[in-house]
Parts: structure tokens; C-alpha cells; sequence
């Protein structure tokens, strides 16, 4: 029962840390800031 809670509290840390490292780097790979053309 523990074990699954902590599956899917890992599963979604990795998850959230991978997405955001993505847009990060997809959104922003020249200036490192936050694209000022899309809204």
C-alpha cells in the first residue's frame, strides 16, 4: 500500500522535474529567459 503512494509521488517529482527542464530549455535556448513573442 506504502509502496504505491511513494511510486506516485516519485513517478510525479520525476515527471515534473523532466517537463520543466524541457520547457526551460525548449522555450528558451538562447537568452535563457521566457519567450516574449507567444502569449
Amino acid at each position: 500500500m506504502l509502496e504505491n503512494i511513494y511510486w506516485i509521488i516519485f513517478g510525479a517529482v520525476i515527471a515534473l522535474g523532466a517537463f520543466w527542464l524541457f520547457m526551460m530549455w525548449f522555450r528558451s535556448p538562447k537568452d535563457g529567459r521566457w519567450s516574449r513573442g507567444e502569449k
